[in-house]
Formats: C-alpha cells, sequence, structure tokens
C-alpha cells in the first residue's frame, strides 16, 4: 500500500525499494499519454510497452491500467496493427 515506494528487489529477508519522485510522475503522465495516442492510432505492442513503463514508474495508475485492459481485451479479439495510418 506504499505509494511513494517501488519494489525492486527482495528475497525472505531483505527487500529493497526505490523512492519515486515527482519527475518519476511526470514521466510516468507522458508514457501514458503516449500510450493512450498509440492504441487510438491501432499500435497495440507501443501502447502496451509505454503502459506498463508507466505503471513501473508509478503503480497503481488507473490509466496505464485501463489501457492495458484495453490492449489485452483487443489482442483477445485478434486485433493486429498493420502500420498504415
Amino acid at each position: 500500500k506504499m505509494k511513494c515506494f517501488r519494489l525492486l528487489w527482495g528475497n525472505r529477508k531483505y527487500r529493497v525499494f526505490k523512492i519515486l519522485t515527482k519527475a518519476d510522475g511526470a514521466l510516468a503522465r507522458r508514457y501514458c499519454n503516449e500510450a493512450r495516442q498509440a492504441l487510438e492510432k491501432g499500435d497495440l505492442e507501443r501502447a502496451e510497452f509505454k503502459a506498463a513503463t508507466a505503471l513501473m514508474l508509478r503503480p497503481g495508475d488507473s490509466e496505464a491500467q485501463d489501457i492495458l485492459k484495453h490492449v489485452v481485451s483487443l489482442k483477445d479479439q485478434g486485433f493486429r496493427y498493420s502500420g498504415n495510418e
């Protein structure tokens, strides 16, 4: 439930966390915007990558989670990106 920390590594004895900064939040928002644009163009791979990266920077980001859910749904339906705009 810690919102300002991201688990980097852990075992039974130790856990290492990264402190999330305001810069991480701004970068996560940028990745979310890029993911949304890629999704709107139909580029599911890029949308998935950008949204996942945003989640690494800002765990629990609802917009990034929504994008990933949408990508998975479209992939399950067999949608493929042709690269033509």
